[in-house]
């Protein structure tokens, strides 16, 4: 029969027995070696801890940005159309604009003209 007699937590043993009524005392070397099994836990334990909320961070960032993009999406299938529209309101302007330019460029000329047909007489 072994009887093993720990701490509280049960993590590092204290006092080892065995059916022979022999009994064995760790070493400090083993009590030193499971303290620092105990701190590595615990660190690894915070590690894990960290980790994990960084992560769920990360993934309510990453949510957020998928949205964002769903949203600019919709609103770019949505240009094309307004695009095509405002496409064809922009031409009439420019040819608007051109034909005013012309008549400006017309009325110039023709009032140009009267005036040199005035200074030769």
């Amino acid at each position: 029969m072994l009887t093993i007699f720990g701490t509280p937590g049960g993590t590092s043993p204290h006092l080892i027995s065995f059916s022979k009524r022999q009994t064995v005392y760790p070493s400090k070397k083993d009590m030193n070696q499971a303290i620092n099994l105990e701190e590595q836990l615990a660190s690894m334990k915070a590690t894990l801890e960290r980790l994990c909320k960084e992560n769920a961070e990360k993934n309510a960032k990453i949510k957020h940005k998928n949205e964002r993009i769903a949203d600019l999406t919709k609103k770019l299938e949505k240009q094309p159309f307004e695009a095509c529209n405002k496409g064809s309101q922009s031409k009439e302007l420019n040819k608007e604009s051109k034909h005013s330019e012309n008549s400006n460029k017309e009325h110039k000329l023709k009032k140009d003209s009267s005036l040199r047909s005035l200074s030769i007489e």
